[in-house]
């Protein structure tokens, strides 16, 4: 386990705070609905890069229009986190299928 010295942790929080304000600024440009809170924004960027985070947001933002944007704020979350987690297991079968193509 790596040492982290208290400045380093404190530029990682504040790094934190940076992205996450970013992630709730770009939910509210898309999405009619409650910005999720940090906590759960917080577990998305554990989950992902920021780049399928905007693709989860925009597949919600479409759903959200399918629905008429009647769509709760739970809901949105729990089919963003859906599109997140569906995307990020194609990214791993792909890759487990280019290894295995050029080790077989």
């Amino acid at each position: 386990m790596s040492t982290i010295n208290a400045a380093e942790l404190v530029a990682s929080i504040e790094s934190n705070v940076d992205e996450i304000a970013a992630v709730q600024k770009l939910w509210r440009s898309l999405l009619p609905i409650e910005t999720p809170n940090a906590r759960q924004i917080y577990l998305w960027l554990t989950m992902a890069q920021l780049p399928d985070i905007r693709f989860a947001f925009c597949e919600t933002a479409s759903r959200c229009l399918r629905m008429n944007d009647e769509m709760s704020a739970d809901h949105a979350v729990r089919f963003c986190t859906s599109v997140l987690k569906n995307r990020l297991e194609q990214r791993e079968f792909a890759a487990q299928n280019t290894a295995q193509q050029t080790t077989g």
